[in-house]
């Protein structure tokens, strides 16, 4: 295999996986503050942490492009 599209691939494998991060990130700021008005205060921070993967379940992990390597 050529290095040069290994290192390539690679490097937009690290570019989606920061960019999935980010997004993640941003998820888990606003979920806690959401779960807090659905259920009334009732619910605690720590368990809407544990609660966050239910919640975005739908979310799908996907590269940026998709690269082929020779």
């Amino acid at each position: 295999k050529n290095l040069s599209s290994i290192r390539c691939f690679v490097r937009q494998a690290i570019d989606s996986c920061r960019q999935n991060l980010t997004l993640v990130d941003e998820l888990i700021e606003h979920i806690p503050s959401t779960y807090d008005r659905i259920h009334q205060r009732k619910v605690r921070r720590t368990n809407c942490i544990v609660n966050i993967p239910n919640t975005i379940k739908g979310l799908q992990y996907y590269p940026s492009t998709s690269v082929q390597t020779e």
